[in-house]
Order: C-alpha cells, then structure tokens, then sequence
C-alpha cells in the first residue's frame, strides 16, 4: 500500500469558514447529501467541500484509474450544476478511502454523507460510523 494519497485536484485549504464536507458515495446518495449541506451552509455560512475517492485497483499504478478522471468529473458536474451555493470539488484517487480521508480532513470535521434508508448495514452508513469513531461530526442524508 502507498502512504501518499494522489489528488488530482488540489487538496482542500484551511479556511476560517466553517467547511462542510460532503463524501461522495452514489449519485443520488451525494445528491440527497448535497442538498442537506446547502442548507445548513445558508444557516451557517459554510463553505462545502465535495471529496470523491475513487479506488485503484493494486495492479494498477495509482495514478492510472480503471475508470477515467473525466467520469469523476462528469459526476461532480452531474451533482453541482443545480447548486446554489458553491461547491469546491476534490478527487483523490486512493486505495483505501478511510486512509485517505484519515490523511486530507481536518480534526473533528463536519461530515454529510448519503444513504440508503433501506440498507442498515449499507457501505456508506458503515463509513459514516468509522468517521464518527475517528472523532468526526457526521450527518447522515437518507435517500
């Protein structure tokens, strides 16, 4: 495993604005996630930070994605053309996504993740407890 994660758009900058960060884990997941950010960053003046981690296979080089970055793109694009408030985009191409998000979120951040009200034990409400354990404020948007 590398230690050093691989970001293809820059790493998110400390900012005196309180900054919501919405995990990317489905469309309409994030979708539902993003919507819930913009109105708690009307409240609050907040800024949201979008992070997608899409993982690379081990016998491929990190920087070399099984699916291209532009499909990540096309997501977030998909995902931000209808909001209101802006939204900074970041796509770190990882192995281990609780590694990544370990190394680029900031002490105690304030998380909206997506699920499935349907799924319990689902992938992404798993995320959101592992982020809790490590100290995180997390949100959970149900689909």
């Amino acid at each position: 495993m590398t230690g050093e994660p691989s970001a293809v758009v820059q790493a998110p900058e400390c900012s005196a604005r309180l900054r919501i960060h919405v995990v990317f884990t489905g469309l309409e997941e994030t979708r539902i996630a993003l919507r819930r950010a913009e109105d708690l960053a009307a409240g609050l003046n907040a800024e949201i930070a979008l992070i997608l981690t899409p993982i690379v296979p081990f016998p491929l080089p990190l920087d070399q994605p099984p699916t291209p970055v532009d499909f990540a793109q096309s997501q977030i694009h998909s995902l931000t053309a209808t909001a209101e408030t802006p939204i900074e985009a970041f796509v770190y191409l990882c192995r281990d996504p609780l590694r990544l998000l370990a190394s680029v979120l900031p002490p105690h951040a304030l998380l909206i993740i997506g699920t499935n009200r349907n799924w319990a034990f689902g992938r992404s409400k798993r995320l959101a407890r592992v982020l809790q354990r490590n100290g995180h404020h997390v949100i959970t948007a149900r689909h």
